[in-house]
């Protein structure tokens, strides 16, 4: 189940036109929802980024590569 919660905001108009404009989204409230969305991935890796000497043995995973 998702809880959705109102509330007011104070925002720079501007910079939501700006981003509309730029992203192609139409609706404020999706614009917020993607900025947090993104903010939330940014999150996460930083997270992994600072993680990165936490297995100093792990490999690299085998990847599969086309013949050229």
């Amino acid at each position: 189940m998702v809880c959705m919660k109102r509330t007011t905001l104070n925002l720079d108009e501007k910079l939501i036109d700006d981003l509309m404009k730029e992203t192609g989204i139409k609706r404020k409230t999706e614009l917020i929802h993607h900025a947090l969305a993104e903010l939330r991935r940014d999150l996460a890796r930083a997270h992994l980024i600072r993680m990165g000497g936490a297995m100093p043995n792990a490999q690299a995973a085998p990847r599969r590569r086309s013949a050229l």
